[in-house]
């Protein structure tokens, strides 16, 4: 069973994750378009503050686990593909009050195209891992030019000290995802990257992948990686590897896919967001009869058209928080199955 609670309004509503400030948690999220707002909304109470001091376009915001309300973010990408003078920035809130926050921003670095980030490392030693969509372009649809990934070693105030190529080539990196023991998967037309904890880059797989999840979803001990394919793609699917490569177990059709997440709630499950069609959020039961995997559709919720979500584990239910991009809000899900 889903049940869904409207949070907010927030038209382009696109970057969305969950911060905590003084105890308190919240849910913090913003619009992609030019003069977008962003929202802290307490998951207790469900107030809301608007918070000022950023540009727009901002495409991921990261809490920083050392600073109290300190988060990264992306910014200056508008919609669509207008983002040459995109950025990262540092903010910290500075001032509260009702119903507005201000917010101190400073550009950590500029990088043209900068669509996804990782932080990683500790307090005082942090990095991080950034990619850029394109290389640049002449026009709206010009995927001519390569993006690349760097990684950017920072110091205590979050400067930059040192940049390193860690992606030469890679078009329209749209996934990006840590896992526990701080390995960052990186995927995009050319396939998917793993980087470990010493920047050393492997290439796992060579076919175009948009977003990715790494989960053990058949319980072998042995995460799968359930994917969607191509760039904001019409394929769902669920790899394992297999002596070295990586086969597909089973997949299914979605429209415009645009965020996935896969765990375990009264059984293994696969979270897709559709952004097209009939915008979707859909459930599905990862089964397995006779050694045949399937992906079967056991809940959805129509007219949403999520862009990203951020996903929590409360009791024996999974609650996530969406920017519903589709209907211009912000909504939290209780999944029990």
């Amino acid at each position: 069973m889903i049940k869904r609670e409207k949070l907010a309004l927030l038209e382009y509503t696109y970057s969305i994750n969950l911060i905590e400030i003084d105890g308190v948690e919240y849910c913090i999220t913003a619009s992609e378009a030019r003069s977008g707002d962003i929202l802290l909304i307490s998951t207790g109470n469900g107030s809301i503050q608007k918070i000022t001091g950023l540009k727009g376009g901002v495409m991921s915001i990261i809490p920083i686990p050392e600073e109290n309300g300190g988060f990264l973010a992306i910014q200056r990408f508008y919609p669509i593909f207008d983002s040459a003078q995109a950025e990262l920035v540092h903010c910290r809130i500075v001032q509260t009050g009702e119903p507005e926050l201000t917010a101190e921003v400073e550009t950590v670095f500029e990088l043209p195209y900068i669509h996804r980030f990782a932080l990683i490392g500790h307090a005082g030693a942090r990095k991080i891992i950034a990619g850029a969509l394109c290389g640049g372009k002449s026009f709206q649809d010009d995927w001519s030019k390569p993006g690349f990934v760097n990684c950017y070693s920072l110091d205590s105030h979050f400067k930059p000290v040192q940049c390193t190529r860690l992606i030469d080539s890679i078009s329209r990196n749209h996934g990006m995802f840590i896992r526990p023991d701080g390995t960052c998967m990186v995927s995009g037309d050319e396939g998917v990257w793993a980087i470990d904890a010493e920047m050393r880059v492997t290439k796992l797989l060579d076919m175009p992948v948009s977003d990715l999840f790494m989960y053990d979803l058949d319980g072998d001990g042995a995460d799968e990686m359930v994917c969607i394919s191509p760039f904001h793609g019409d394929r769902l699917s669920v790899l394992k590897e297999q002596s070295g490569n990586w086969t597909e177990l089973c997949g299914c059709g979605i429209n415009f896919g645009h965020s996935v997440y896969a765990g375990v709630c009264g059984g293994p499950f696969v979270l897709s967001c559709s952004r097209a069609g009939d915008k979707r959020t859909d459930i599905w039961s990862f089964t397995c009869d006779s050694g045949r995997y399937a992906l079967e559709s056991s809940e959805f919720t129509s007219g949403v058209g999520a862009a990203n979500i951020v996903v929590k584990s409360v009791g024996k239910s999974i609650v996530f928080y969406a920017a519903d991009h589709g209907c211009g809000e912000v909504a939290r899900y209780t999944v029990t199955r």
